[in-house]
């Protein structure tokens, strides 16, 4: 089976499954479900490497995953786990009487902005799996620069929420707090331009 068409079909259905799940919920249970998905994010790369070195006896049988990608993950179910736990038995289906423009907007920006965000997570996990898979993603050409761009969003946004709120100065700190992995898309790679 050509792993290019196993990581454009995981792609795929990143971008299609929130957007399935999310379309017949109301625009609280999609903000929180947003929400979630942020904080998951930021958590999971702030706390990666401390997740892979506690985990590091357990999973030292799966060799060909890297460590920090089943860190990544588990950390981000971990921290996103309260949200959706209070989606499910503190919120539930209760009816919001929001007013109809902010229904429709924040629906819209909620559904948009997961759909986009798993993609660029996927991404940014296949980028850093073992050369032989990550190496079938495109790096030449249009294709190649979404990818180059889609798979560092995630730790860009993780050090772009860094500077907003603690400071530029504390950049570099959160940078070597990274594992190498996310370290090295970091870097923007030769010459980027927009998709």
């Amino acid at each position: 089976m050509r792993y290019e068409l196993i990581i454009g079909g995981v792609v795929l259905l990143a971008c299609a499954l929130p957007v399935k799940v999310l379309w017949e919920k109301t625009p609280l249970t999609r903000l929180i479900v947003c929400f979630s998905v942020f904080w998951g994010t930021l958590a999971a790369l702030y706390f990666c490497g401390r997740i892979g070195d506690m985990t590091a006896g357990v999973l030292a049988g799966l060799g060909s995953i890297p460590l920090e990608v089943v860190a990544f993950w588990l950390g981000f179910i971990l921290s996103a786990v309260p949200g959706w736990s209070f989606l499910r038995w503190g919120l539930g289906d209760t009816p919001t009487d929001l007013p109809f423009f902010f229904e429709r907007v924040s629906g819209f920006v909620s559904i948009a902005l997961v759909s986009l965000a798993f993609p660029c997570l996927v991404l940014m996990t296949v980028s850093v799996l073992p050369g032989r898979i990550s190496g079938m993603l495109p790096r030449e050409g249009m294709p190649g620069r979404c990818v180059a761009i889609m798979e560092r969003v995630p730790v860009d946004f993780y050090l772009r929420t860094v500077s907003v709120t603690l400071g530029p100065a504390r950049v570099e700190e959160h940078l070597q707090r990274l594992t190498p992995g996310f370290k090295r898309l970091t870097r923007p790679p030769g010459r980027v331009s927009r998709c």
